[in-house]
C-alpha cells in the first residue's frame, strides 16, 4: 500500500472635545492684537495626548480591517490552481524527486542510475541541467533550496549506514558541507531564515517527532511526537508564510489501512489540531500558499479509481480540498514558488507505470521452463515493479503475468490554461 472588529472606532468624548480650548460658560472672549482670544483657555497636554492616541488606534484598527478584508478577496486559494498547465522539466524517465526556489528560477531534482543517485539544478525557463552533487550510491530522502536562492539543502542516507544526513551545498556548484545527521525527509525553513523544521523517525522508541532547529542544527526543540501506530509523514513539513505555525501530515495505521490529514502546530502555545475533516488514506509532503491562505498536498484516497497521489488545495483555516490533478499518474511531494509574483508555480514528480503482459509456457499449470514471451504493451495508472499476478491460460499450457517499470520525470505547474 502506498504507503492544519468589528471596527470598533473608540471616539473621544464629544463633550470635552466641544468645550476644549472653548472660553467658560458666559465668559466672553476679549479681542487681542493678534487676532486672538485672550480669554482662550490654554489646551489641555493630557487631553491632547489621549485625543491622539485614540485616534491612531482608530486608524489602526480601520486600517486591519481594510487589511482583512483586502485578504479576503485576494485570497489565493480561491483561485491558485483552478486552471493548470502543465510541462515536462525532464525527459529522462529517472527523475525520483524534485523542488523549486522561492523566486521560482531555480529548479532542483534528483537522478536515478542504477543503483546511483545524483542531484541536478536547472532554470525553470530554460533547458540544461548541471550536477551539483555527483552521483554516488545512495538515497536522496529530500530538496529544499535556502530562501535567498543561494544554496540547496539535500538529505541523503548512503548505502550500509543506518542516518540520512543534511547536507548544504551552492546552487552553482560546490563542496557540500554536513549541516547535522539523523534527517529524514525534506527540511522547511522559517520566514526570517533563522531556523527549519524536519521530521525524524525513532524506530527502537516506536516515535517519530517534528523538530525545529537552528541554521547550524545547534539547538534542536521538539514541537511535536506522535507515537505508533499514530504517525507523521516523512515527506516533510512546512512552515506558514507568516511564521506563526508549522503544517505536516499526520494519522494513524490500522492493521494494513492507515487515515491521515493535515496538522497543523501553534508555535506560541505548542498546541496542535488537522485543518478541517478532511482525510485521505495516504498524504505525503505539504507546502504553504504565498499568503499562507491554503496549502497543496499530494495524496491519495482508497475511494479513488487510481491508485496513485494527486494533488489536492486545502483550504486554511476552514479545510476545504480540491483537487488539482486529476488523472492516471501519481504525484509524489510538492514545492511551491511562494516568492513568486502570485504563488503561480509549483513542482512534482510525476510517474507513470508502463506495464506489459508476457506469457511463460507451462505444462498443467506449471512453468515447464520455456522462454516467457511478451504479448503486447500498454500503460496503466500505476508500475508493477516485480511480476504480477499469474492466471493459467484455458487450456492449461501457458501462465500469464504482468510486469513493469516506473517512468518518473518532473513537471512544472502553473496557474492558467494556455489556450
Amino acid at each position: 500500500m502506498k504507503p492544519v472588529a468589528e471596527v470598533q472606532s473608540v471616539a473621544p468624548d464629544e463633550q470635552e472635545m466641544a468645550i476644549a480650548g472653548q472660553p467658560e460658560a458666559g465668559e466672553l472672549p476679549s479681542a487681542a492684537g493678534n487676532g486672538e482670544f485672550s480669554g482662550q483657555r490654554p489646551l489641555d497636554p493630557k487631553r491632547v495626548l489621549t485625543s491622539v492616541t485614540l485616534l491612531f488606534v482608530s486608524l489602526a484598527v480601520l486600517a486591519f480591517a481594510l487589511f482583512s478584508a483586502y485578504r479576503r478577496s485576494n485570497n489565493q486559494s480561491k483561485t491558485a490552481f483552478q486552471q493548470i498547465t502543465m510541462a515536462k522539466l525532464t525527459t529522462s524517465g529517472k527523475a525520483v524527486r524534485a523542488v523549486i526556489s522561492r523566486d521560482g528560477k531555480y529548479v532542483a531534482y534528483v537522478v536515478e542510475e542504477g543503483d546511483q543517485q545524483s542531484v541536478l539544478v536547472r532554470q525553470a525557463s530554460a533547458t540544461g541541467s548541471t550536477a551539483v552533487v555527483v552521483p554516488k550510491d545512495a538515497r536522496f530522502r529530500g530538496l529544499t533550496f535556502s530562501p535567498d536562492g543561494s544554496f540547496l539543502y539535500y538529505v541523503t542516507q548512503p548505502k550500509g549506514e543506518t542516518l540520512s544526513k543534511l547536507y548544504q551545498v551552492p546552487v552553482l556548484g560546490g563542496t557540500p558541507r554536513e549541516v547535522m545527521s539523523d534527517v529524514d525527509g525534506s527540511i522547511s525553513f522559517s520566514p526570517n531564515n533563522q531556523y527549519f523544521a524536519f521530521v525524524r523517525n525513532y524506530p527502537a522508541q516506536r516515535e517519530v517527532s517534528l523538530i525545529a532547529a537552528k541554521l547550524d542544527g545547534s539547538e534542536e526543540r521538539k514541537l511535536l511526537t506522535r507515537k505508533q501506530p499514530e504517525m507523521l509523514s516523512l515527506q516533510g513539513p512546512a512552515w506558514s508564510p507568516d511564521g506563526s505555525r508549522i503544517a505536516c501530515a499526520a494519522g494513524v495505521v490500522a492493521g494494513a489501512d492507515s487515515t491521515m490529514h493535515v496538522l497543523v502546530v501553534n508555535l506560541a502555545d505548542g498546541s496542535d489540531q488537522p485543518i478541517g475533516e478532511q482525510t485521505w488514506t495516504v498524504i505525503g509532503q505539504v507546502a504553504w500558499l504565498g499568503d499562507g491562505s491554503g496549502l497543496v498536498l499530494n495524496g491519495w484516497r482508497r475511494t479513488s479509481a487510481v491508485y496513485g497521489d494527486q494533488l489536492w488545495l486545502l483550504t486554511f483555516p476552514k479545510g476545504e480540498a480540491r483537487r488539482i490533478t486529476n488523472d492516471t499518474a501519481s504525484y509524489y511531494g510538492v514545492s511551491i514558488a511562494t516568492g513568486a509574483a502570485d504563488s503561480g508555480a509549483l513542482v512534482s514528480e510525476r510517474t507513470e507505470g508502463v506495464s506489459h503482459p508476457w506469457s511463460v509456457p507451462a505444462n498443467e499449470g506449471a512453468i515447464n521452463g520455456g522462454d516467457p514471451k511478451q504479448l503486447t504493451q500498454f500503460t496503466t495508472d500505476q508500475a508493477y515493479p516485480s511480476a504480477g499476478p499469474f492466471a493459467g491460460a484455458r487450456d492449461g499450457k501457458a501462465l500469464d503475468y504482468e510486469r513493469g517499470t516506473a517512468i518518473g520525470d518532473v513537471v512544472l505547474i502553473r496557474n492558467g490554461k494556455i489556450e
